[in-house]
């Protein structure tokens, strides 16, 4: 196999595989293994593919965090738990028991916009500490946070 420039230096050995009636080719170099038991392999390898598939299509996890594989297990985990809490909400909040991805997409864009108005609300709160420590004169009440509110954006 390759070419006159890059030539295999060891046996390869060609297994077919017939999955649904159609034909699939594999190249080994496993001597050691039988044709049933590489095509056997092959159907695992083939269920861990369609998972990742999976997980990048639906829940959005494009990169692997680690590179080893107690890192790579608890980053699966953490996306499959995260997966069964979805299911135990739609079925708490909407009775379904095979949401769909519509359902999944639907709660992503709820949780982005809640998120950002958290983030909305930090932004508001760090840049009136600033303002507080730019313009030590500016009186704080705690229980009157509109007047304060007001006294920073009459300065801004």
């Amino acid at each position: 196999m390759g070419d006159k420039y890059h030539r295999m230096r060891h046996p390869v050995y060609l297994v077919g595989l017939s999955v649904g009636g159609k034909v699939y080719w594999v190249a080994t170099d496993r001597q050691d293994l039988s044709a049933e038991e590489i095509a056997f392999i092959y159907s695992l390898r083939w269920r861990i593919e369609t998972l990742f598939g999976w997980w990048k299509r639906h829940l959005k996890v494009y990169h692997l965090i680690s590179r080893n594989p107690h890192g790579v297990l608890l980053q699966l985990l953490a996306g499959l738990i995260t997966y069964l809490l979805f299911l135990l909400h739609c079925v708490k909040q909407y009775g379904e028991k095979r949401p769909s991805i519509r359902r999944l997409r639907q709660l992503r864009w709820q949780i982005r916009r809640e998120t950002g108005y958290v983030y909305q609300i930090r932004v508001e709160i760090h840049l009136q500490v600033m303002v507080l420590l730019i313009f030590p004169n500016i009186s704080y009440d705690h229980d009157d946070h509109k007047k304060c509110q007001a006294n920073i954006h009459a300065i801004l």
